[in-house]
């Protein structure tokens, strides 16, 4: 039996509604807005501001920074534009921001994860993070591959350089964090049983900012040996004998 169509439009109104209230709403201020084109030197003879155009935007969200981005064709991206240090209400969640305009309606952005030169040093700043956490950049010490990203879940928490001590299976790592500082030089060995912890490998404080465990993007987890290698290569003999 076919539901009349005014009992599908309510059950579709329902879940939107729940859909919105999952994503909280946060009050932010609008630090800066950029207009950039998407062309240089290949851009059309025709100009097409709204097609080739796009808008970035900087909001101060409680303690944290929130980018985004969307083509300028979009209707209200101008008024948006304008209401520099100004309060506005987002929606967030891992992929978009909504943000309420103060006239009404709303503006639907994309969560911007690439470097971007705002003018604003914090804005600037914490385009460039995002960047290093999603792996688009990385920082200006770290050398290129075979460095590999350090992952926590989806995201970059610092990149590694390792090669394998001569005559073991040890692994020697220099570790750098997201600011591109050396921290972590040690020695590691690779895991090989499944992880039982529910939770992700972790950046470990108490440990000085050590990493007690490194899961590696290629997939391999090497864990910190709390003793020498040399002890380490003594007591397999003494086992061994």
């Amino acid at each position: 039996m076919r539901l009349p169509s005014i009992y599908l439009t309510f059950f579709l109104s329902a879940y939107l509604c729940s859909c919105c209230a999952a994503q909280s709403t946060t009050q932010a201020t609008l630090l800066e807005s950029e207009k950039a084109s998407l062309c240089y030197a290949d851009c059309p003879v025709l100009p097409l501001p709204n097609i080739y155009g796009a808008y970035f935007y900087c909001f101060q969200a409680d303690d944290k920074l929130v980018i985004g981005w969307h083509q300028a064709w979009e209707p209200g991206l101008g008024k948006l534009a304008g209401l520099k240090d100004k309060a506005v209400s987002l929606r967030i969640d891992t992929d978009h921001i909504w943000v309420k305009l103060p006239e009404g309606g709303h503006v639907k952005l994309a969560q911007y994860y690439h470097e971007y030169q705002f003018t604003n040093e914090s804005c600037r700043a914490a385009a460039q993070m995002r960047s290093f956490e999603y792996g688009y950049t990385r920082p200006q010490p770290v050398p290129g591959e075979p460095a590999q990203p350090v992952m926590h879940g989806a995201q970059i928490y610092g990149w590694s350089l390792c090669s394998r001590l001569t005559g073991s299976h040890f692994i020697v790592c220099v570790v750098w964090d997201l600011k591109g500082d050396i921290r972590q030089n040690g020695v590691f060995e690779q895991i090989r049983e499944p992880v039982t912890s529910a939770r992700p490998p972790f950046w470990n404080e108490a440990t000085d900012g050590a990493f007690k465990v490194l899961h590696l993007r290629d997939g391999r987890k090497l864990r910190l040996l709390e003793s020498s290698p040399e002890s380490r290569l003594s007591e397999a003999d003494g086992r061994s004998n």
